[in-house]
Protein backbone atom coordinates (compact mmCIF):
# COMPACT_ATOMS: atom_id res chain seq x y z
CA UNK A 1 0.00 0.00 0.00
CA UNK A 2 2.84 2.66 0.89
CA UNK A 3 4.66 1.86 -2.19
CA UNK A 4 1.15 2.53 -4.88
CA UNK A 5 0.76 5.54 -2.60
CA UNK A 6 4.40 6.94 -2.98
CA UNK A 7 3.43 6.35 -6.89
CA UNK A 8 0.62 7.74 -6.92
CA UNK A 9 2.24 11.33 -5.19
CA UNK A 10 4.87 10.87 -7.47
CA UNK A 11 2.41 10.95 -10.37
CA UNK A 12 0.39 13.76 -9.42
CA UNK A 13 2.63 16.21 -7.80
CA UNK A 14 3.82 19.40 -10.04
CA UNK A 15 6.59 18.64 -12.48
CA UNK A 16 8.56 21.20 -14.18
CA UNK A 17 10.65 20.64 -16.98
CA UNK A 18 12.43 24.42 -16.25
CA UNK A 19 13.45 24.21 -20.63
CA UNK A 20 11.39 23.30 -23.74
CA UNK A 21 10.94 19.56 -24.18
CA UNK A 22 10.85 20.19 -27.84
CA UNK A 23 13.62 22.20 -28.83
CA UNK A 24 15.41 22.43 -25.76
CA UNK A 25 15.89 26.02 -25.58
CA UNK A 26 15.50 27.65 -22.02
CA UNK A 27 14.10 30.72 -23.13
CA UNK A 28 11.38 31.55 -20.89
CA UNK A 29 8.34 32.62 -20.72
CA UNK A 30 7.75 28.75 -20.95
CA UNK A 31 4.45 27.26 -20.84
CA UNK A 32 2.86 24.14 -19.23
CA UNK A 33 2.25 21.28 -21.75
CA UNK A 34 -0.29 18.33 -21.47
CA UNK A 35 0.96 14.95 -21.61
CA UNK A 36 -2.50 13.87 -23.03
CA UNK A 37 -3.78 17.05 -24.97
CA UNK A 38 -6.79 18.22 -22.89
CA UNK A 39 -9.06 16.99 -25.49
CA UNK A 40 -8.94 13.67 -25.47
CA UNK A 41 -9.65 14.50 -21.65
CA UNK A 42 -5.87 14.60 -20.52
CA UNK A 43 -5.22 15.95 -17.11
CA UNK A 44 -1.17 15.49 -16.57
CA UNK A 45 0.44 18.46 -17.30
CA UNK A 46 4.68 19.39 -17.43
CA UNK A 47 4.40 23.14 -15.94
CA UNK A 48 7.58 25.32 -17.91
CA UNK A 49 8.17 23.00 -20.37
CA UNK A 50 7.42 24.44 -24.16
CA UNK A 51 8.59 27.48 -25.21
CA UNK A 52 6.27 30.07 -27.22
CA UNK A 53 7.37 28.35 -30.70
CA UNK A 54 6.71 25.03 -29.91
CA UNK A 55 3.75 25.67 -28.35
CA UNK A 56 2.04 26.96 -31.23
CA UNK A 57 3.38 24.50 -33.52
CA UNK A 58 1.81 21.67 -31.43
CA UNK A 59 -1.33 23.26 -30.54
CA UNK A 60 -1.55 23.61 -34.56
CA UNK A 61 -1.00 19.98 -34.79
CA UNK A 62 -3.15 18.64 -32.23
CA UNK A 63 -6.30 21.05 -33.37
CA UNK A 64 -5.90 20.10 -36.55
CA UNK A 65 -5.27 15.71 -35.73
CA UNK A 66 -8.35 16.04 -33.22
CA UNK A 67 -10.98 17.58 -35.73
CA UNK A 68 -10.40 15.47 -38.24
CA UNK A 69 -8.89 12.28 -37.07
CA UNK A 70 -10.43 11.94 -33.83
CA UNK A 71 -13.70 13.89 -33.93
CA UNK A 72 -15.88 10.64 -33.96
CA UNK A 73 -14.09 8.90 -31.30
CA UNK A 74 -15.02 12.42 -29.16
CA UNK A 75 -18.12 12.26 -29.99
CA UNK A 76 -18.97 8.74 -28.91
CA UNK A 77 -17.29 8.89 -25.63
CA UNK A 78 -18.59 12.17 -25.05
CA UNK A 79 -14.73 13.93 -24.75
CA UNK A 80 -14.11 17.47 -24.01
Amino acid sequence: MRQSLGALQFMTRPRRAGKCIYCLSPEAPLSREHIIPTSLNGDLVLHEASCKTCADATSAIEREVVRKAYHVPRAVLRLR
